[in-house]
């Protein structure tokens, strides 16, 4: 462990120190002040975060930045040592995948006030360069927020990405009734929820059964009607989604602590759709989802969103719904809530993670001009056309 003095002002004659926790028996050791500062997210959750820590093999260790002042906490960064694998992408064509040994903040990993934001991520470039990291990786933090504010403004413009593209995350505050969700939303919208449902019903009546899963004691049965579904679909073709073999530890922990929601469809008895999440903090935040794609014309992902949705609008531990990561209409439909967030690379000033950021920068400002010239619907049906190829199957 670490601790590194920061020279107090004239103002004030109070210490200020920051703490590098390093191992997880140091980030146990900070438990009391880790719950203090509290985190709206459940990445930076401290047993979340040790078990993404112990559950993945490109992660080294924790390194998490403590911030005190005068004895007293006041601020907190979490992020990982990491091997990370970082894409770069010109449509949906991977054109390069280099692996950079990475410092990566969780999303949500920062707490504090700003002047403590500002020395946490002072130390956090210091670090990098200690650790002989190549970069250091923001993962999907709000642009508007104090993390990415600070970084852009002490990492040099030459180690920074560039061609960074902010996505709109969306949100929605839920009343306590899903007639009063509903009443908000496009009649159109509406309309096609309950033309497409009577459909669905009338076809397969019986024969359709949806369940909300939560307990921990149905874990072994849970995984493999996720992963039933989960092998088919397109995400899976892109290395995305749910996947049994790494999400099983996050799964059982999150059962056991009560924030695991799972809502599965069973077709003729055989899973055939799903939905995941976690409630946390009275906030339910929407995780992997997937649908078997034979199934695809009948609408049965719509059909058990709108489920959910249901049933999170009579729950009342619930008050707000986060769709995650990623844009799509049906979240912009639904949403009542948005803000910009961005993934952000900033490249240790070394010969090869320079050369590895000049090259994904080269390729992301090919697929800019491209994306630009194209269009959004042209981008909208080779996305589609993708989606198909990707499938498994």
């Amino acid at each position: 462990m670490t601790a590194v003095a920061i020279a107090p002002s004239r103002a004030s004659a109070t210490t200020t120190s920051v703490r590098s926790l390093r191992s997880v028996e140091q980030v146990e050791a900070a438990r009391a002040d880790w719950a203090a500062l509290g985190f709206a997210s459940i990445d930076a959750h401290i047993d979340y975060f040790l078990a993404v820590t112990a559950a993945r093999e490109e992660v080294e260790r924790p390194h998490v930045l403590l911030l005190e002042r005068g004895g007293v906490t006041e601020g907190m960064l979490v992020a990982r040592l990491e091997q990370r694998t970082l894409p770069a992408r010109f449509g949906y064509a991977t054109v390069l995948r280099p692996t950079l040994r990475c410092l990566t903040v969780v999303h949500g990993g920062i707490a504090g006030s700003p002047s403590a934001v500002r020395e946490l991520v002072r130390e956090l470039l210091a670090g990098a360069r200690a650790e002989k990291a190549d970069a250091v990786f923001l993962h999907r933090a709000p642009v508007d927020g104090a993390l990415y504010r600070e970084i852009c403004a002490q990492a040099p413009a030459a180690c920074r990405q560039r061609f960074v593209t902010a996505t709109d995350h969306w949100a929605a505050r839920l009343p306590d009734s899903f007639e009063k969700f509903e009443k908000d939303l496009p009649s159109k919208l509406r309309g096609n929820w309950r033309r497409d449902g009577r459909k669905l019903l009338a076809e397969f009546g019986d024969r359709l059964e949806i369940r909300r899963v939560r307990e921990a004691e149905h874990l072994e049965r849970l995984v493999a009607d996720l992963e039933s579904v989960a092998s088919k679909t397109y995400q899976r073709g892109l290395n995305a989604g749910f996947s049994a073999s790494d999400d099983l530890p996050l799964v059982k922990l999150a059962l056991e602590r009560g924030w695991f929601n799972a809502w599965l469809m069973y077709l003729d008895g055989e899973p055939s759709a799903f939905e995941l999440g976690h409630l946390y903090g009275g906030s339910f935040f929407l995780g992997a989802r997937g649908f078997d794609p034979q199934y695809g014309r009948h609408g049965i992902g719509t059909f058990l969103q709108v489920r959910m949705l249901q049933d999170l609008c009579d729950d009342p531990a619930v008050h707000a719904i986060d769709f995650g990561f990623g844009d799509a209409d049906y979240k912009r439909r639904c949403a009542n809530l948005s803000w910009q967030e961005a993934d952000l690379l900033v490249y240790s000033p070394a010969p090869r993670p320079l050369l590895v950021g000049a090259a994904r920068n080269g390729v992301a400002g090919a697929d800019w001009a491209a994306r630009r010239l194209a269009g959004k619907e042209r981008i909208r049906r080779i996305k589609r056309r993708w989606r198909d190829l990707r499938t498994p199957g």
